[in-house]
This record gives structure tokens, sequence and C-alpha cells, in this order.
């Protein structure tokens, strides 16, 4: 894809552009065989995107991964962070 029209072709392809410059990177991407290549894969993930639903998780997602847990684990139990150990070996070292 060509640099200058890089910003471009997403607001071509969504018709955003005012009519000057969606002409511009309209006739760029007619001559430019890079650019139709960017924005048909441009294209293609917006017809993915319209056509995958996107769904919420259930509301007791949370709640039942925690009811899975082995009863050792409490969830309001405060976690060690993975670089408390460094921190008094960083002290020491100094």
């Amino acid at each position: 894809m060509c640099k200058a029209f890089d910003h471009y072709l997403e607001d071509y392809q969504q018709g955003t552009l005012d009519q000057k410059a969606s002409d511009w990177v309209n006739q760029h991407v007619n001559s430019c065989s890079s650019c139709q290549e960017s924005l048909s894969f441009i294209q293609g993930l917006h017809k993915v995107g319209h056509h995958t639903s996107l769904s919420r998780p259930p509301q007791d997602l949370t709640p039942g991964i925690m009811r899975r847990l082995p009863p050792e684990f409490e969830a309001d139990q405060p976690r060690a962070r993975w670089w408390g150990w460094w921190v008094p070996a960083g002290f020491a070292a100094a």
C-alpha cells in the first residue's frame, strides 16, 4: 500500500471522504495494484464484521468460574505479584 493513501483507504471504503478526496483516492486505487489489494482486504474485513455477531458473556460467567476453583482458592485473598520477590532481592543487592 502506498504511504500517501494509507490513511485514506478506510475512510474511502466507508464513504466518509468528501467528493474531492474520494475522487483522488479512486483515481489512485484504479491505477495502483497494491492499494487495490489493500482496499479489497479492508472491504473483506468489513463484510466479515457485518456478518459476525458478538454476544455478551453470560452474567454468571465469573461466579461460575469461581465455583469451579479449588476450595483453598479465595477470591478476596490478595495475590502476590510476579515481581514481588524481585524487590527484596534488589534491595539486598544494593
